[in-house]
């Protein structure tokens, strides 16, 4: 379930940090080029909250920055 102003995000430390192990699912980069990037499509977030951390894919740094660019 999406987080929501009356839910907090459920953050998972040790899980992003595996994700940070992971192969970028694009670039197939690995190391530590590759960031946990939150994904919004289809989810029902408030602006500023980023999704639960069950949603997050591993992207290379620079495809993650341009994520945050575009939007």
């Amino acid at each position: 379930m999406p987080a929501s102003p009356k839910r907090p995000p459920i953050r998972d430390r040790a899980y992003l940090d595996w994700v940070r192990t992971q192969k970028c699912v694009i670039t197939d980069r690995t190391g530590a080029d590759v960031d946990p990037a939150h994904l919004r499509t289809g989810l029902v977030v408030g602006l500023n909250i980023k999704p639960d951390d069950c949603f997050v894919l591993p992207l290379s740094n620079c495809l993650h920055q341009r994520q945050h660019r575009i939007g």
